[in-house]
């Protein structure tokens, strides 16, 4: 568990700004042409990792129901860090997920910016990245799906 935690920790630290940076808006294109896989996920539990030293995380386990890239597939593991301004989960919602993976060890592409909400109607994506507000680039699952296909069409795999 420890060589897990340590591997996230070295990859959240890669992958998240600093309160000092400034983090880069990543459209849908890039998105997708920067993850390891996109997935459409049912979050079945969350919970919060703390170990010594460092951020704490949040295990995230998942149920791909449709892979758009990539090969996930059934129940995965996503770690996302414990920062301000990091995406909420909530079990039982359903999310269309970028994701990067290195060793097995799976985290939201972009940060926060990988994470889109389905709403209750099963079609609207709300992609509330702080500070940015709604994304004006892929507001319905459909339009996020024929985004990411045109990202990989144009060699993004």
């Amino acid at each position: 568990m420890r060589k897990v935690f340590l591997a996230a920790a070295a990859m959240v630290a890669l992958a998240v700004p600093s309160h000092a940076l400034t983090m880069l808006r990543l459209d849908v294109d890039q998105l997708a042409r920067y993850s390891s896989a996109v997935v459409v996920a049912e979050v079945q539990s969350i919970e919060v990792i703390a170990d010594e030293p460092g951020v704490p995380l949040t295990k995230v386990t998942v149920d791909v129901a449709e892979s758009l890239k990539g090969d996930l597939t059934g129940e995965t593991v996503l770690l996302s860090p414990g920062l301000p301004g990091a995406p909420d989960f909530a079990a039982g919602e359903t999310l269309v997920l970028f994701i990067h993976s290195a060793d097995g060890v799976h985290v939201l592409t972009g940060f926060q910016q990988g994470h889109f909400r389905v709403l209750a109607d099963g079609e609207t994506l709300d992609r509330a990245v702080p500070g940015l507000g709604r994304s004006a680039d892929a507001t319905s699952l459909q339009a996020l799906t024929a985004a990411v296909e045109a990202a990989l069409a144009g060699g993004g795999e």
